[in-house]
């Protein structure tokens, strides 16, 4: 690799790497809010009913839907850091 591919890789990781975590971050949040929010659903649910409300359910799915963002993230960022830590491998080794 040339010193200018070795910069652009160079940026393009750590690009990746500010995008990912920006995303896991906003994943996070947003699970939070998810979670409070079903959490003040269920308070508000009636005892009796065993059946969940359908704000309960829309609320559930959300959630569902917010982990397998956070999942995803996640999976992506153990991807990009093996591509980074070969990437200083490759650039000590030269």
């Amino acid at each position: 690799m040339t010193k200018k591919q070795i910069k652009e890789k160079e940026e393009y990781l750590s690009n990746q790497s500010r995008i990912l975590n920006d995303s896991l971050d906003f994943w996070q949040l947003k699970t939070l809010e998810q979670v409070s929010w079903l959490e003040e659903l269920d308070e508000e649910h009636d005892e009796d009913s065993d059946e969940p409300t359908e704000e309960q359910q829309q609320a559930q799915k959300e959630l569902d839907y917010c982990m397998s963002k956070l999942q995803w993230d996640n999976i992506e960022l153990a991807k990009l850091d093996k591509e980074i830590k070969f990437f200083l491998k490759s650039k000590k080794s030269k």
